[in-house]
């Protein structure tokens, strides 16, 4: 965040309605960054505090000015310490997004936002990749995509950013609006429609509809990149006002031939729009799709396609998204992070091309509500084509053993640590094993088991 004195932040919190006051003893003070954690904040830190089911942030204001503060917001009518340092606001959760959204306006910077129900991540750091051969890029970091965090994100960002990239999450309808209204994209993606969140929003077509929440703060022509496979966003009113420029399908805005599989990343042509040969060190057809969005980004903002290959030719994924590696032999597809039945039909796809006996390490998907059941069955369908062994594990998982189990997969459903035991002893040099399941689930916790039991190396992860 550029320097900005507790005037100054007073002045963009009451520009988006914020009732906020400083104190008449108020001594002046200025902030360069924002925390919400006591414990890490800095010298020049404006600390919020927020209450919590288990803590109230308040209580830590002291320990944070201790820790190098300037100063703080606070709920008008809380005691606090050193008062002379506070901005006092009604809302501190409330005062921290329309600061984010007051302060993005003052940015001169090129905004491209991302959602979908997957590959946000994945497009999101794509799309920062080739943005970074010419722009200086600030983005979403880790899982800042919700209310708390892309006001986070906003408020990291500087004068010196020329472009940025914001990633959008949602969970319901309306939370995506609320987060365009302070991000402002100039230019919007959307990677996919499926079935993420469907126990809230009850199908994909109010799914479609919370994702097109984000051009509701877009300006008249501004472009929207979408995927142009999915019917459920083209021809649609709430994007009548902007550019839509589909992705994906031989005739429109970009679209990709020649694809070639390898062990370490796949190859293709770009179409359309541009025409050049892309190596991409990220395996499976959803991640060309991924990666034609970023292209198709690259060229909205004049990047040439020298530069984008060389970008996209360094991409790596990010953490616990399907990083592919080998330890001691053995082909390891590490996708922990989340899962849904469209994630999990994309890495089974990838599972089916690597080399050796083929072991899929499944948790439950969740969040599906009544559609658990149908869905993991589908999962065990799917997985027969692309696993010669299919271990779950997990309360839903039972239904895709059952599923697979019928269809003559070798299926095992275990505990975690019995899944890891198993995998021990059968795993042999030359094969490739699959670990995948949502965040819940913690699957990662079998890949560590698994790998301190056969003395393996995996690579170093970062859970965000």
């Amino acid at each position: 965040m550029d320097a900005l004195s507790a005037q100054a932040l007073l002045s963009l919190l009451q520009s988006e309605g914020v009732s906020a006051f400083l104190p008449e003893n108020a001594i002046p003070w200025t902030a360069d960054n924002v925390c919400i954690d006591s414990r890490k904040v800095h010298n020049g830190s404006l600390f919020v505090p927020l209450p919590g089911a288990n803590a109230d942030g308040h209580d830590y204001i002291e320990s944070a000015l201790n820790n190098g503060a300037s100063g703080f917001l606070a709920e008008t009518g809380r005691n606090v310490p050193y008062p002379e340092r506070a901005i006092f606001v009604d809302n501190t959760k409330e005062a921290l997004f329309h600061l984010a959204a007051a302060y993005r306006k003052t940015l001169r910077l090129s905004m491209v936002s991302v959602t979908g129900s997957v590959g946000k991540t994945t497009t999101k750091d794509l799309i920062a990749g080739v943005l970074a051969t010419t722009y200086t890029v600030g983005k979403t970091e880790g899982n800042y995509n919700n209310e708390l965090g892309l006001p986070l994100t906003l408020l990291s960002l500087d004068q010196t950013h020329t472009a940025a990239v914001t990633e959008l999450g949602m969970s319901a309808r309306g939370e995506i609006e609320r987060l365009t209204f302070a991000a402002k994209p100039d230019v919007a993606v959307i990677t996919h429609i499926g079935t993420a969140h469907i126990e809230h929003l009850g199908s994909r077509e109010n799914i479609a509809k919370a994702k097109l929440e984000i051009a509701a703060s877009m300006r008249e022509g501004s472009p929207l990149v979408v995927n142009g496979f999915e019917p459920l966003l083209l021809n649609q009113p709430e994007t009548k006002h902007l550019r839509v420029l589909p992705v994906g399908p031989e005739g429109s805005f970009l679209w990709a031939k020649d694809v070639q599989a390898t062990e370490n990343g796949t190859r293709f042509t770009v179409c359309g729009a541009a025409k050049f040969s892309v190596f991409l060190p990220l395996p499976g057809l959803h991640n060309v799709q991924n990666a034609l969005l970023a292209i198709a980004v690259g060229l909205l903002h004049d990047i040439a396609p020298e530069k984008m290959a060389k970008a996209l030719e360094n991409a790596a994924p990010a953490a616990m998204r399907q990083r592919l590696y080998q330890a001691d032999g053995i082909h390891i597809l590490e996708d922990c992070y989340n899962a849904s039945p469209d994630s999990m039909a994309a890495a089974l796809a990838v599972l089916k091309g690597l080399p050796g006996r083929r072991f899929a390490v499944l948790g439950d998907m969740l969040e599906l509500g009544a559609y658990a059941e149908q869905a993991h069955r589908e999962v065990g369908r799917t997985a027969c084509g692309s696993a010669d062994v299919l271990v779950v594990c997990g309360e839903h998982m039972r239904f895709a053993a059952e599923e697979a189990a019928f269809s003559g997969c070798k299926v095992y459903y275990f505990t975690k640590q019995e899944a890891a035991d198993f995998l021990a002893e059968q795993v042999q040099k030359g094969d490739s094993v699959l670990f995948k399941g949502s965040r819940g689930m913690r699957m990662e916790e079998v890949l560590d088991a698994f790998c301190a039991k056969r003395g393996l190396t995996r690579e170093k992860r970062e859970v965000h």
